[in-house]
């Protein structure tokens, strides 16, 4: 059955294997779409599903209006369903929600309320804002969300600069900001294509809880882990973030030798104490790294913040962090030679480390402001809004091949 109204609003459902739940969820998803507009349309895209799935749909959308099933013939792959699914549709909006229950249907409507109020380009459904979270999340799950936003966030930090969660399969934008962008087909990440390549301006996080799965089982394996994996590398090198990690590591190594030079001449003079020594040495490095820090791997940002920060006041952050990761060394350390039974040297490797990395993110966040964007609180007080530079232009790719079924 065709839409009787302009369709403005299209959700896309990518599906492979959820027979179990299609049915509740185009249900559940049409009678909350309905609350924001009567212009919209559900596109469940299915990846050749074996259990009957896109058989499921079809049922459904003869009951009810705006539903179409397109039947994927291409590789199976989450990221690509979507695409075809944007491909196919006709809103201007465009939606994304997982089949499987886990993302609450009901709060399509919250999600297209704040993307239309606030005339943001994306709206984002999120965990880690005021009022979201996971209800029953088992331990190894945690881990494994925890690990992968925080390779994401050390790979590829300016492309999540504006958002709280990057991992997220739940959210809208704007079909303008798709007209030229070069969306690469892989895994089951898309909003991280999306944030890396769309010229968007500005973003929207309204709060959601993460349900756990009720019926039928998870895709997720080690497939799908190095595939993100793969895709968040490749969105690294792509984007150019890789060259400020390999730059800020190299300033490390500088500082690690700056500090070497200046414990040894001074500790071979025998005019100062031994922890005379070390602490300059170790104000030495701290010195020169901020310095080729400043001059180097973040001139751009510190032109930037030059108009709202002076230098000192930066060094003086620098510092603070910089003492904060010597203590998360030597706690690390320790931690792992008495209690984990590590030998001395590779603790102290892994200490270095940990160091490295907090010392990374913390620098980035609280030294040169990498990640700061402008948040405003809308008047209801569950959206966060955070704007952005334009940035490059690409060209969208052509679909894979599908079937399409209309009613």
């Amino acid at each position: 059955m065709m839409p009787s109204t302009p369709v403005c609003v299209s959700l896309i459902v990518p599906t492979y294997n959820e027979s179990m739940n299609i049915q509740e969820l185009i249900r559940r998803a049409h009678r909350a779409l309905r609350r924001v507009t009567g212009g919209f349309e559900i596109l469940v895209v299915d990846d050749r599903s074996s259990d009957g799935t896109a058989e499921l749909a079809l049922a459904v959308a003869c009951d009810l209006p705006n539903v179409r099933v397109i039947r994927r013939t291409g590789p199976r792959d989450l990221s690509a369903s979507v695409i075809d699914g944007w491909s196919a549709a006709r809103g201007e909006v465009l939606a994304v929600i997982d089949a499987d229950l886990q993302h609450p249907p009901e709060k399509l409507a919250d999600l297209l309320d704040a993307l239309f109020r606030s005339d943001a380009d994306i709206a984002v459904a999120s965990r880690q804002v005021k009022g979201g979270g996971v209800s029953e999340w088992r331990l190894h799950r945690r881990v494994v969300s925890w690990c992968a936003a925080l390779m994401a966030t050390f790979l590829i930090p300016g492309v999540l600069r504006m958002v709280r969660d990057p991992m997220s399969g739940f959210f809208a934008l704007r079909r303008r900001i798709l007209a030229s962008a070069s969306l690469h087909a892989t895994g089951y990440k898309i909003l991280l294509e999306v944030l890396a390549r769309a010229p968007y301006e500005s973003l929207v996080e309204i709060p959601y809880v993460f349900e756990e799965r009720k019926r039928g089982k998870s895709k997720l394996g080690f497939r799908q882990i190095f595939q993100y994996l793969r895709h968040v590398f490749r969105l690294s090198f792509e984007t150019g973030e890789i060259h400020l990690l390999l730059r800020y590591a190299f300033v490390g190594l500088v500082g690690i030798f700056v500090d070497a030079m200046f414990t040894g001449v001074l500790g071979m003079s025998r005019a100062l104490p031994s922890l005379w020594v070390q602490a300059i040495g170790f104000e030495m490095s701290v010195l020169s790294n901020f310095l080729l820090n400043e001059a180097w791997t973040f001139r751009g940002q510190v032109a930037h913040l030059a108009a709202s920060q002076s230098k000192l006041y930066r060094f003086g952050r620098f510092q603070a962090v910089s003492l904060f990761s010597l203590l998360i060394n030597l706690g690390a350390s320790l931690a792992l030679y008495r209690h984990f039974g590590v030998p001395g040297a590779d603790a102290n490797l892994a200490g270095i480390f940990i160091a490295g990395v907090t010392n990374f993110f913390a620098n980035s966040h609280l030294t040169w402001s990498l990640w700061q964007a402008d948040d405003i609180t809308l008047p209801s007080g569950t959206v966060e809004r955070r704007r952005k530079v334009p940035v490059a232009i690409h060209r969208l790719p052509e679909p894979e091949s599908t079937e399409e079924y209309n009613f």
